[in-house]
């Protein structure tokens, strides 16, 4: 199997998604699953920018570690937007009959399903990411003792002392 150089990965050009968060704009790399890497910027140049960056290094780790570099989806031709599914009769009938209850045809139905899917499984892997980053800074804070900002405490493993 060819092995693919580091400066091919590192020209690739992978999906962006790009939002504006609470505390500005975030930017990733869907392709990457847990691997995504999120740029943050109060502006969204700012954010492309981090994510460029971490893009970059993330990919070195990955190349550096023999880990699958995910592929990039950008530069590569066009699908049919066609494509042939096997599934048991009972399913079959039970879609056709919940697409006839919304009076559209079975291929319409079954493209909301999967683009709802999609999205869904899009907004989980930001919430995952988001709780992910939560953890390691309550980690942080516990680890150096530093004060919740919203109770005043400071958390020591799993006993709490109150700050006056």
């Amino acid at each position: 199997m060819k092995k693919i150089p580091l400066k091919e990965y590192l020209e690739c050009e992978y999906t962006i998604v790009l939002s504006k968060g609470e505390d500005g704009y975030e930017a990733w790399h869907p392709e990457f699953g847990k691997w995504t890497a999120c740029g943050i910027g109060d502006t969204k140049q700012e954010a492309l920018e981090e994510l460029d960056s971490l893009r970059s290094t993330v990919i070195e780790c990955m190349f550096e570690d023999g880990l699958k570099i995910p592929d990039s989806y950008v530069n590569e031709k066009e699908y049919s937007g066609q494509f042939v599914v096997r599934l048991p009769k009972s399913l079959h009938k039970a879609l056709v009959e919940h697409a006839n209850l919304e009076n559209i045809s079975l291929n319409q139905y079954i493209v909301h399903l999967l683009s709802q899917a999609n999205t869904n499984s899009l907004k989980m892997d930001k919430i995952i990411q988001q709780n992910e980053r939560i953890l390691e800074q309550q980690e942080y804070m516990m680890n150096y003792g530093i004060p919740n900002q919203g109770t005043g405490q400071v958390q020591t493993g799993h006993i709490s002392i109150g700050r006056s």
